[in-house]
C-alpha cells in the first residue's frame, strides 16, 4: 500500500510521483515536498531563495550534476597534494569541505528517493 505523503504547502496529498517536488530547506538538511502547483506558487514568493530553499532535487538533472560534481570533487582531492605543498595549513581543511560537500549533495537524493519517491511507486 502507498503512504501518503502530504505536501508542505497545502498540506493536501500528493498522488503520484510526477507530481512531487521535493527540495531542500536550510541548504541540505531538511527536505520538503510540494506539489508541482505549490511548488511554482513558492517560487515565485520570498521563499525561493537559495539558502531557504533550493531547486528541485528529485529531476534527472540534479542527479546528473550531483554525480558530475562528485566527481569533480573526487578529482580535486587526487589533484590537491600535487597541487599545493605538504606544508600548506590549507592542507587538511580543504579535503574535509569537499568531503562535507559531496556527503551532502549524495544525502539529499538518496533521502529524497528513500523517503517520498520510493514509497510512491
Amino acid at each position: 500500500m502507498k503512504e501518503k505523503i502530504p505536501c508542505d504547502m497545502c498540506r493536501k496529498e500528493i498522488k503520484n510521483n510526477k507530481d512531487l517536488v521535493v527540495t531542500t530547506y536550510l541548504m541540505f538538511f531538511i527536505l520538503r515536498k510540494y506539489h508541482n502547483a505549490c511548488y511554482a506558487k513558492r517560487e515565485k514568493t520570498a521563499g525561493g531563495y537559495f539558502l531557504v530553499g533550493g531547486k528541485p532535487i528529485n529531476t534527472r538533472v540534479y542527479s546528473i550534476m550531483s554525480a558530475i560534481g562528485a566527481l569533480i570533487l573526487l578529482g580535486f582531492f587526487v589533484l590537491l597534494p600535487i597541487i599545493s605543498p605538504a606544508s600548506s595549513p590549507f592542507m587538511g581543511f580543504i579535503p574535509l569541505i569537499g568531503l562535507l560537500l559531496i556527503a551532502a549533495i549524495l544525502y539529499t537524493r538518496i533521502a529524497s528517493y528513500y523517503k517520498y519517491e520510493k514509497k510512491m511507486k
